[in-house]
């Protein structure tokens, strides 16, 4: 896929306004210079040793117009938004329309980790920007930097109503008496960035990945395997790189275990992981034989209601059948003594009927007792044979079609039994049992202690994790539809091979709003009109509006819908607790929910399992917690199930909080996404504390499905 150098350059400058979006202040502390507060005001900077050492780059200027800082500490910092102007030889700060619009880091809309606020969100500033565009959306000429400034601390302002500088200044902050400023270019490298990889079909898979299609456990055993397989045969680490949108680029390790120590004897390690991963391969050998042939049969068997009742079926029409040859086998006998009983003198006189029939008339009166279904009145005795004959001949077709069925359907069966027989066998020789995870973690363990060994021991691997990938064996990136194509770019030229998996329909959400993305097309001469602009959008080349997954596949077709299937089955439980649901500041709690968790997690947590447990209302978030600190449990993390992120668990736990006295609708019960959210979460184990009654199967809903799952079980009480 040809790019044209132009594209490269505007990519590059929407790269490094990605970065500054996605930066924290630490991110570029080295770059820092402080102006006064006097200079960001006026637009013109007065030391001349500060502008040189700003222009050794470029003219683009970064400024932070307020910063906080922490009186106790003075490396923690706080910047609620920054600014983009040029800045020329004079000193002076100008801007242009690509410029203009306030940049509010993610840090800041998403939670700061120095405050427990959120300033907004996305949509908050989306709107004023629609509500209250600035002066210069209808006559450019009143753009400047004063302008710019004004409208930006305007912004701010108004969306916040400046709560968010008390919160702060309560936690120990204070304004910096002062601006920080440092050039744009240092956000991002000028290095050449490709996409070929595209034309390479072989090389690059296009998954077609919905909101709850469990890509992460998909990604994570794949990782899984491959630091497996490279440790079982002594291959290099594999240079994977697994991206979610709004990390850093760094190649992914094996999931780390705990209680595992950096020494020992690694050829032993080795040698006892090999050991553990043959065993693991043939069981996984016998499992999916076995799961095959019971797939196959069920499918084959299915309007039968399985191989079992068709086994019996088959048994009783085959003695059916094989009772009806025995009949026509003793008819055939009586047939033959009336025959020749039968005065044969008269036969050649059979061209009178009146004689044909006296001959005739035992052999008419027999098949009148045994075929009284058959009009045999007026046939000659040669007809008569040929009947019987039929009948016999059929019978017996009959008989071996049931015998031939009843013994394809019997060596099915067979089969099956055979093969559970040797994996039940196998289960029972190597004490292992092949349906839980339990063996596969053990070889995990194995490998993870083996490449802690060697990375301790190689110096060639240190800062294997830290160091940006220089070149990627496979890229996988989740949610390709929220990467920018100039992020896009720079992974691809680096990769061998590509998984991408997002959603076919999404566009990824702007950093800036369209209408500056299209200044910058003009800047960078991509565009010169509308109609120019939205080929690039459907191109999917645009830094607001285009994608990875828009790139991915302008080339080629979507390689498959991930259904993704566990590598080893989610266990379901339900703890019943007949509580009482009651209002507490603004919110709602359930005590006896409370106390069900801790008592739960104090007889089945074990320390070694990470446990996550989300509820609805922050009212029992911030009392379950506290309950957790007083048990000596307070590792374990209390979240609110409506965040927009879930943590990844061993075991997630889920108190309801609603009980049967309450009426609905729940807020946790609009549509099934919440729950496959924690589905999604949990590796091993998903826990519901609450009161059971209120989870109904015929419910279409989240209670429906938690329900469909878990009231199939006895409940425990509690």
């Amino acid at each position: 896929m040809q790019i044209d150098n132009k594209v490269y350059a505007y990519w590059q400058h929407c790269a490094q306004i990605e970065k500054l979006v996605h930066s924290t202040p630490y991110q570029h502390i080295e770059s820092w210079r402080s102006i006064s507060t006097k200079e960001c005001e006026t637009g013109k900077i007065i030391d001349q040793a500060t502008i040189e050492s700003l222009l050794l780059r470029r003219h683009s200027m970064v400024i932070a117009p307020q910063v906080l800082i922490r009186e106790s500490s003075k490396q923690e910092f706080f910047i609620p938004y920054y600014l983009l102007a040029e800045l020329n030889p004079a000193g002076k700060l100008s801007t242009k329309l690509m410029h203009a619009l306030p940049i509010f880091p993610k840090q800041v809309l998403e939670g700061a980790r120095l405050s427990p606020q959120v300033l907004a969100t996305d949509q908050d500033f989306e709107n004023h920007f629609a509500l209250h565009p600035p002066i210069w959306s209808e006559a450019e000429e009143q753009l400047n930097w004063p302008a710019q400034l004004a409208y930006a601390q305007q912004c701010l302002s108004a969306v916040t109503r400046d709560v968010w500088l008390e919160d702060l200044q309560q936690l120990g902050f204070s304004l910096f008496d002062g601006v920080k400023i440092f050039p744009l270019e240092d956000l991002a490298s000028t290095d050449k960035i490709c996409v070929d990889i595209l034309e390479q079909a072989q090389h690059v898979k296009v998954i077609e990945s919905h909101h709850n299609s469990k890509s992460k456990l998909y990604i994570e055993d794949l990782l899984n395997n491959a630091w497996v397989e490279a440790a079982v045969k002594k291959a290099p680490p594999p240079r994977y790189v697994y991206y979610t949108p709004g990390t850093n680029v760094r190649y992914a390790a094996i999931p780390p275990a705990k209680h595992l120590v950096s020494t020992g004897d690694i050829e032993e390690i080795h040698s006892k992981l090999k050991h553990k991963f043959n065993v693991f391969y043939k069981g996984q050998q016998l499992l999916k034989s076995v799961q095959e042939i019971t797939n196959r049969l069920a499918d084959k068997y299915a309007e039968y209601s399985g191989i079992h009742p068709r086994v019996t079926q088959l048994q009783d029409n085959y003695e059916q059948a094989r009772a009806q040859t025995r009949l026509l086998q003793v008819l055939q006998d009586i047939w033959q003594r009336q025959v020749d009983l039968i005065m044969t003198w008269s036969k050649p006189l059979d061209f009178i009927p009146m004689l044909q029939r006296n001959r005739l008339a035992r052999l008419y009166k027999f098949f009148s007792q045994n075929f009284s279904e058959d009009e045999v009145e007026g046939l000659n005795q040669r007809q008569l044979e040929s009947l019987l004959l039929e009948k016999q001949s059929r019978a017996q077709n009959s008989e071996r079609i049931m015998r031939d069925a009843l013994h394809q359907v019997e060596n099915d069966l067979q089969q099956q039994t055979m093969l559970q027989h040797k994996l039940d066998n196998w289960q029972q020789q190597h004490d292992y049992d092949i349906s839980t995870n339990k063996y596969w973690e053990e070889i995990c363990a194995l490998a993870q202690q083996y490449w802690l060994v060697l990375f301790n021991n190689e110096q060639e691997y240190a800062g294997f994790f830290e160091d940006e990938p220089e070149a990627i064996e496979r890229l996988i990136v989740a949610n390709a539809d929220q990467v920018s194509p100039m992020l896009a770019a720079s992974l691809l030229g680096k990769s061998k091979a590509v998984e991408i998996l997002g959603s076919y329909d999404a566009i990824v959400c702007p950093n800036f709003s369209p209408s500056i993305d299209f200044a910058l097309t003009q800047e960078y001469g991509i565009a010169d009109c509308d109609t120019d602009f939205e080929d690039l959008q459907f191109d999917g080349i645009l830094g607001s509006l285009g994608n990875l997954w828009a790139l991915a596949t302008a080339k080629q077709e979507v390689t498959t819908t991930l259904e993704y299937q566990r590598q080893f089955p989610l266990e379901y439980t339900i703890i019943d607790v007949h509580g009482v649901s009651q209002s507490y500041l603004g919110s709602r709690i359930n005590f006896a929910e409370i106390d069900a968790t801790v008592a739960w997690l104090q007889q089945h947590h074990k320390t070694a399992l990470h446990v996550a447990i989300y509820t609805s209302f922050s009212g029992q978030q911030q009392c379950l917690q506290s309950a957790l600190e007083s048990a000596g449990i307070a590792h374990v993390k209390v979240h609110l199930l409506q965040d927009p992120s879930v943590d990844d668990a061993d075991i997630v736990i889920f108190s309801s909080v609603y009980t049967y006295a309450d009426s609905g609708p729940y807020n946790f019960d609009r549509g099934s996404a919440l729950l496959d959210n924690m589905q999604n979460a949990a590796k091993r184990q998903l826990v519901v504390i609450g009161d059971s009654r209120i989870f109904k199967p015929q419910l279409h809903s989240a209670a429906g499905k938690f329900a469909r799952l878990f009231i199939k079980k006895e409940a425990v009480g509690v």
